[in-house]
This record gives C-alpha cells, structure tokens and sequence, in this order.
C-alpha cells in the first residue's frame, strides 16, 4: 500500500529513509522499549497484582500496549513471548499481528483495572488521577489498533471503529498523552514499594 508506506515515511522523523532506520538511530528505542518499559511493567505487574493496586496495573498494561504496538510499527515482528526471560538470550520473533492482538488484550484489562475498586491510588503524572482521559487514550489506542488492522481485517476492523466512533470517548482537546514512561514507572514501582 503505497499511502501507507508513504505516511509511515513522513512521520519517521527523518527525511531520509535509511537515516531513520539503521542500527544506530534505534538502539536507543528498542533499549528503552525492552530493557527499560517493559522490564519496568514486568516487575509491576505481580506487586500491582499483590497489593490490589488497581490503577497502577491499569497505567502499566496501557503504556505496555503502546510499546508493543510502536515496536511492530517500527520493526514488525520482534520478539515478544520470550522477550523478557532471561533464560532466553535469543528470544524468538513473534508475528506483529500475535503482539498487536496481545497489546489490544492488554488495553481491554486496562480499562477494568481502571474502573475497579482499588488500594491505592498512583502518583499519575499524566493525567492527575483522572481515570475518564485514561480510558479515553486506550479508546484512542484501540482506534489504532483498528486502523492497522483494517489492512487485512476490514470487516472486523471497520466494526470496531464505528463501535468507538459511536461511543465518542477517545482523547480530546486538552488530553494530550507526553510525558517520560520510565520516570512514570519508576514512580509507580516506588509508590508500590512505599505503601
């Protein structure tokens, strides 16, 4: 698909192609992607799950899904199942579509991690506690997901875009999602630690 080959180039951050994707120009993000965030979301999870801490799982399962779906966006299919085992020093590749299907599952836990009773509330840096813009973002981030998948699922996907487009409750003005995820994890599993 030429316009999507083509959008994918614009928004690469670089004018040229080759300068955008070599080793050198994404050592940084594929680090940050595996070593840092979603090491960091593995250590959360069972502490998180421990103490009942509800919008803690929700915050890390909705930045995992983003990750997830940035790395098959970047690079697609990268290692997944086997990623973060250390028994496993070559991890096998998982299909783009098995990790897109597992970050869509993680967005769905999200939203009723979001919306259960919980222990303790996290220092959420961005959005103050205001659990309405997150599930706004995973509604946004499920509308990506059906973006893609309209590639090669139309039907399914074209229902889960009229689906959410019908609900009307993605981000809007003002709910803009920037901010460091490793300093947010880092202060979630502290948070944790502490209470």
């Amino acid at each position: 698909n030429t316009g999507m080959s083509l959008t994918r180039i614009v928004n690469q951050g670089s004018a040229q192609y080759e300068s955008a994707y070599t080793p050198q120009s994404t050592n940084g993000w594929w680090n940050d992607a595996y070593a840092d965030i979603l090491a960091d979301i593995q250590f959360l999870e069972p502490l998180a799950e421990e103490g009942d801490l509800q919008r803690h799982l929700g915050i890390a399962k909705t930045i995992k899904a983003m990750v997830l779906f940035n790395l098959v966006d970047v690079y697609g299919d990268v290692p997944f199942s086997e990623a973060l085992d250390p028994a496993q020093f070559n991890p096998k590749v998982d299909a783009g579509k098995s990790i897109y299907d597992a970050a869509f599952a993680a967005l769905n836990e999200a939203a009723g991690h979001f919306t259960a009773a919980s222990s303790g509330s996290p220092n959420d840096y961005f959005y103050a506690n205001n659990y309405t813009k997150w599930v706004r973002l995973i509604n946004t981030l499920k509308l990506r997901y059906f973006l893609n998948l309209r590639l090669t699922e139309e039907s399914t996907a074209n229902a889960g875009i009229d689906a959410l487009v019908a609900e009307n409750n993605m981000l809007k003005v003002g709910d803009d999602f920037v901010s460091d995820l490793v300093l947010l994890l880092l202060t979630l599993i502290q948070d944790m630690v502490t209470s």
